[in-house]
């Protein structure tokens, strides 16, 4: 069962390196054996052969805690003050993204500060012998209140930069009859979040289709990032399109019906 569950590892990290859209969908079947070989050596540790651990094995648990509580303490601290790194940011839509208003307290540092406390406990704990189940308990549930913590903390605040404007403007179309579609990047969130139905008319795959089509029903709209200057002046110019909105880093463009 190890030897097997190595060989599924190393085949998701294996395909996830070879493939170009870095989607969770490609990487959640690793969840399993990472956690299979995780229980597996705790099981040796604390039950079978009651071995100290690793020096290494403790260092680079150290580590990774360390640079995760580093992570999380300095998050809201750099979003309190892009102007820092902006000018280091290579790509015109990161930088449009980082300028969504998002309200950052600067307590939130306390997540990363009290998870450092309370792992590197466990990692003391864990590294004597007559500790060692409870040190491994304690990392345990830091890391299961850590990861609570961040998803409500952090990940509304980090999903503004990266795709709030688009999602606002989805759910504004949801009353209007018309085709949403997304261009220059892959998304299923004008699906979801137009609530959009069955399509009456069963040549029309997707809304997308509609974008190169003459004498359209009803309007079309197109969300693009800044950064894919060819395509929008391409709509622009050549397909009827007109700009409505730009917001942090996204296009908005619309095509009238019967265009």
């Amino acid at each position: 069962m190890k030897k097997w569950m190595i060989i599924l590892l190393f085949t998701i990290l294996l395909i996830f390196t070879i493939v170009k859209t870095k989607i969770i969908h490609y990487s959640s079947q690793a969840y399993f054996p990472i956690t299979f070989l995780a229980s597996y050596a705790i099981y040796r540790i604390i039950w079978v052969s009651k071995a100290k651990p690793g020096k290494i094995s403790l260092f680079l648990l150290f580590i990774i805690g360390s640079l995760l509580s580093i992570i999380l303490a300095s998050i809201p601290f750099i979003a309190r003050h892009i102007n820092w790194i902006e000018p280091y940011i290579g790509d015109e839509f990161g930088r449009q993204a980082l300028k969504a208003h998002v309200e950052w307290a600067g307590w939130e540092s306390l997540v990363g500060i009290g998870y450092f406390i309370l792992f590197a406990t466990g990692i003391v704990l864990f590294a004597r012998k007559k500790t060692r189940l409870n040190g491994i308990i304690t990392v345990f549930v830091t890391g299961v209140i850590g990861l609570q913590l961040t998803l409500y903390i952090f990940t509304a605040k980090i999903e503004a930069y990266s795709q709030k404007a688009a999602i606002d403007f989805f759910i504004a179309r949801q009353h209007e009859d018309c085709y949403v579609a997304v261009w220059g990047y892959k998304s299923y969130a004008q699906l979801f979040y137009t609530q959009k139905q069955p399509p009456t008319d069963t040549t029309i795959i997707n809304d997308g289709d509609m974008i190169f089509r003459k004498h359209i029903p009803k309007p079309v709209y197109i969300v693009a990032k800044v950064s894919d200057r060819d395509a929008i002046n391409e709509f622009i110019k050549d397909q009827g399109f007109y700009q409505v909105e730009r917001e942090n880093g996204f296009v908005f463009l619309k095509k009238e019906a019967g265009r």
